[in-house]
């Protein structure tokens, strides 16, 4: 058996008795999904004896929405360093701070297979967007990065994206929905888009983040900018831009495709 699906699972004793009877089991594990469990700090403990236990075929780890906090994602870390096969990583909803930020971070940073990492709805805040983004800045085989509501902020935070962008030559997807960027998130955001070398990025989301005109400039001259290595699609739904600001947009998405198409 390779698959253990226990979403909705509600008990930290349930949990307890379904790892130990996986760790006796000698068939790999290669899915794990454990999510929309309400799990608490508590129940980290033995999913990491797990994990530690049938690291060397899981592929897939699912343990969305759950509430297991900074010091949850403290247990479970060391563990996930050990999965060299993880590819598929789903962390989001889990009430991971700062401090939980910087666990994974270092239990994750040149991880040998990991290609998507789902971090949605934690409170990273802009030090733990910073900390996550440091870790596959370089020497990386992430392709999908999902931070969407993860109170990054337009500053520190937004800063640590622009560098993300300007090194990181393996991201197709970023997700940085609902942070609350603002113009001066989007400006800043801009810089790293003008001087990204990596021609792999075919997707950033940037929408829900109270954007307004002049963020949207910025952004359409990075493109311009930088028209080589511009994301291919960029998304800035549910912003404040005008059609001043969306004009701007259209004329530099216009002229990356004309320049690609010649």
């Amino acid at each position: 058996m390779q698959l253990c699906n226990v979403a909705h699972t509600t008990t930290v004793t349930h949990h307890s008795l379904l790892c130990c009877f996986w760790q006796s089991r000698e068939a790999p594990l290669k899915l794990l999904d454990i999510g929309n469990n309400s799990l608490s700090p508590a129940a980290a403990e033995p999913l990491a004896r797990l994990l530690h236990g049938k690291a060397g075929k899981l592929v897939e780890f699912n343990m969305y929405m759950n509430e297991v906090g900074d010091a949850g994602m403290a247990k479970l870390a060391p563990a996930l360093k050990e999965c060299k096969s993880l590819k598929n990583l789903d962390l989001g909803g889990n009430d991971a701070g700062p401090e939980g930020a910087a666990a994974l971070a270092e239990a994750l940073v040149s991880h040998p297979s990991l290609t998507l990492l789902e971090l949605g709805y934690n409170p990273l805040g802009p030090a733990g967007a910073a900390t996550i983004t440091g870790a596959f800045k370089h020497d990386t085989k992430l392709e999908v990065l999902k931070l969407g509501w993860c109170k990054v902020g337009g500053g520190e935070g937004a800063r640590a994206l622009a560098d993300l962008l300007m090194f990181n030559n393996s991201l197709v997807q970023l997700d940085l929905r609902g942070n609350g960027l603002t113009n001066d998130g989007a400006i800043i955001i801009s810089r790293g888009l003008r001087s990204a070398e990596s021609k792999k990025l075919a997707e950033l989301d940037m929408g829900y983040n109270e954007i307004k005109d002049d963020g949207a400039c910025a952004l359409a001259q990075a493109l311009k900018a930088n028209p080589e290595c511009a994301v291919r699609e960029l998304k800035l739904n549910a912003n404040y831009i005008t059609r001043f600001g969306q004009v701007a947009l259209t004329e530099a998405v216009d002229m990356v495709y004309e320049m690609g198409e010649g």
